[in-house]
């Protein structure tokens, strides 16, 4: 098979929310199309959150990667159709076609599964001499028969400092990304039964070299001052963290960076400062939860009891802290979800997000979910954390998505923006702060008003309705 020409797509999100309006890149398909550069390919990488795919390139390619997300599957799928009437070869990969292969191949021919960057290239290599796949780690396929075949999983590259760097140039649209993605480490040695993170990276950290992660900053600064460190624990190993800061302090690197950290973090004084001098304006913590029962249901091991010290200290110290709470798990009533939205107002978090437990394809949490048959719909562009999924334990699944809903609306309304400024001291980060608050209140009402949100809700409020009247009820909108 001739392989000289490739297009990567990722799949716009399904919905919005109160960060839709900053653009991060996944570094999947960046990374890839540098593994396949080395090879002499010419790759172009559509982001359809950033550029629409040109179609023309699309006809001429050789080959066609899709990569997806649980929330984004169904865009790639229809993509993968669109495609396929063009007679073209389609790779899938990703964190949905890793968990579910079945599926993804009814509209692809090949799905690499988990870290792709060592099976792309022996699948390229295999399908260029036309010499079987059987033998390639990491991939599921079908044969001519139509039978599937499973091959076993590859091992986590051990040295990720051997990775290429992600290869923005060919990213439509990347001039106009504001924010650098960097990656620094892969994995997470926490293992929290709502994430898929270990089961797909494994719970060692692996991490790339100071020198590696300074080179890559220095390659795009001054242009890009603005960096996302997109590890999913930037943090977990706070000696290699504090070394990287002070490279970026010593190398005069005035870069405005956020990252997501655990909540402990703000506790180790040494860190916070380095994390201040060194520019970080925003940490990203998943506090999920003010209930610590409801925390040890999903073996998420941090303190309820230093969340408002770990605010203060971070904003001490001049740095925003954007809180991630989760609502829906089996400990979880009214009471607890309202006292979590007082707690967050109270302890002056900057922005919020109030998700619902969403059980994900590879996340222990998604086995108990579906073993159980508390699954309400297969619509997978709803399981990106905003819409209810399952049977709640506590209450039903229509009153758990207006607690959400009421949650938010009540952190972003203008009555608690008012609030802040009369109960916070006047301030740079306050004005920004506010921004956001703002663009977050008007980001709810858009999703409100949107119809397909609108005709889940009132599934959601159905199904409640029959379970009452005792009716039974089945199907999904």
């Amino acid at each position: 098979m001739k392989i000289n020409k490739v297009v990567l797509i990722e799949p716009r999100p399904a919905g919005i929310n109160v960060y839709s309006k900053f653009k991060i890149l996944r570094l999947g398909l960046p990374i890839i199309s540098a593994v396949l550069k080395e090879k002499g390919i010419d790759t172009k990488v559509y982001v359809e959150d950033i550029a629409e795919i040109d179609w023309k390139e699309v006809e001429d390619a050789d080959l066609v990667g899709i990569s997806s997300t649980t929330s984004t599957v169904l865009g790639a799928f229809s993509i993968a159709e669109k495609i396929r009437k063009m007679g073209k070869f389609i790779v899938m990969g990703g964190a949905h076609p890793t968990f579910e292969p079945d599926e993804c191949l009814k509209y692809c021919d090949v799905v690499v599964r988990g870290e792709g960057e060592e099976t792309i290239s022996e699948l390229i290599d295999a399908l260029r001499e036309d010499m079987p796949l059987n033998n390639i780690r990491g991939i599921s396929f079908k044969d001519k028969d139509g039978r599937i075949f499973h091959n076993p999983f590859r091992p986590h590259i051990s040295d990720i400092d051997k990775i290429p760097d992600p290869d923005f140039s060919v990213v439509k649209g990347f001039e106009r990304v504001s924010v650098l993605p960097i990656s620094t480490s892969r994995g997470c040695p926490f293992s929290c039964d709502f994430c898929s993170v270990t089961t797909l990276f494994g719970r060692k950290y692996r991490v790339r070299s100071v020198d590696r992660v300074i080179e890559e900053l220095k390659r795009y600064y001054p242009k890009k001052k603005y960096v996302f460190f997109i590890d999913d624990n930037f943090s977990a190993d706070p000696k290699r963290t504090k070394e990287l800061l002070k490279r970026i302090i010593d190398e005069k690197l005035k870069i405005k960076w956020s990252a997501q950290v655990r909540v402990e973090s703000a506790l180790d004084d040494e860190l916070l400062k380095l994390m201040a001098k060194s520019g970080c304006h925003t940490v990203y913590i998943g506090f999920e939860s003010i209930n610590p029962a409801s925390l040890a249901e999903v073996h998420k091991n941090q303190m309820v009891s230093i969340y408002k010290e770990a605010v203060a200290r971070f904003r001490k110290n001049g740095i925003k802290v954007h809180g991630m709470f989760v609502f829906g798990f089996d400990n979880d009533d009214k009471s607890i979800l309202r006292k979590t939205v007082d707690f967050a107002i109270k302890a002056k978090i900057s922005t919020i997000q109030f998700l619902v437990l969403t059980p994900i394809p590879g996340s222990k949490l998604y086995e108990k979910i579906k073993s159980s048959a508390r699954l309400i719909t297969d619509q997978w562009s709803k399981f990106d954390g905003h819409f209810v999924v399952y049977k709640p334990l506590k209450l039903s699944a229509y009153e758990l998505q207006k607690e959400v809903i009421k949650g938010m609306k009540k952190f972003y309304s203008i009555f608690s923006l008012i609030r802040a400024f009369f109960t916070t001291k006047p301030s740079k980060t306050l004005f920004t702060e506010a921004i956001y608050r703002l663009y977050g209140n008007l980001t709810i009402k858009k999703w409100l008003r949107d119809k397909k949100n609108k005709l889940y809700i009132k599934f959601l409020k159905q199904l409640e309705e029959s379970y009452n009247n005792s009716l039974g009820f089945n199907g999904s909108p």
